[in-house]
C-alpha cells in the first residue's frame, strides 16, 4: 500500500496527478498494446 497524506491509494492515480502530460497510457505486466492502439485512442478524444 503506498502512504499518502492526499488519500491517494493506487499508484496509477498518484502518476495521473504527478505528470504533467494530456495523456496518460498504462501498460499492466499482463496486457499487452496492439500496434496501433495508442494513436487509434488519440484519434477517439480529438
Amino acid at each position: 500500500m503506498i502512504y499518502s497524506p492526499i488519500d491517494i491509494h493506487n499508484i496509477n492515480e498518484l502518476i495521473s496527478i504527478l505528470v504533467k502530460e494530456d495523456f496518460v497510457f498504462y501498460l499492466p505486466d499482463d496486457n499487452v498494446f496492439a500496434p496501433t492502439y495508442i494513436e487509434t485512442q488519440l484519434k477517439s478524444v480529438q
